[in-house]
């Protein structure tokens, strides 16, 4: 993980911390209400947001990896681009979380095995390809139900 890569992973917290902060509280949007929260709590609603991302790159994987099967084969590298970029991305917001995100879930390994199955399937042709994209979208639809656990 790169520099960046951990000042992107820190926002989400950084951000919820705003709200606690004289700035907000003296803005025309705070109006003297800042939030008070200490570091569990900007935690644990750091934690609920990266969750609500991360389900909803899942969702976008799925979609875009089932529409990649029957594309043409540029078209569909591109969509399938696309969709392990939505995978990649909700590794690294459940990877950078403060708090452990769902451990003893299969959420981190199913989504490497997604994108795996992704990479897999870029350049390929026929049978080879649509194997690893159903591949793919069968390990994304593993994922989704271990979210609301």
């Amino acid at each position: 993980i790169g520099i960046s890569d951990q000042l992107i992973g820190q926002q989400i917290e950084r951000a919820i911390e705003f709200y606690a902060t004289d700035t907000f509280n003296n803005s025309p949007s705070g109006g003297g209400n800042a939030f008070v929260f200490n570091t569990t709590q900007v935690n644990q609603i750091g934690a609920l947001l990266r969750a609500l991302n991360a389900r909803e790159n899942v969702r976008n994987a799925i979609v875009v990896t089932t529409r990649a099967v029957n594309e043409p084969k540029a078209r569909g590298d591109a969509s399938i681009r696309e969709a392990r970029s939505e995978v990649l991305d909700a590794l690294r917001v459940l990877q950078q979380a403060p708090l452990p995100l769902y451990a003893g879930t299969n959420i981190v390994p199913l989504l490497t095995q997604a994108g795996a199955a992704q990479m897999q399937a870029i350049g390929q042709n026929g049978n080879v390809r649509k194997t690893a994209l159903n591949t793919a979208v069968a390990k994304l639809r593993q994922v989704q139900p271990q979210f609301t656990q």
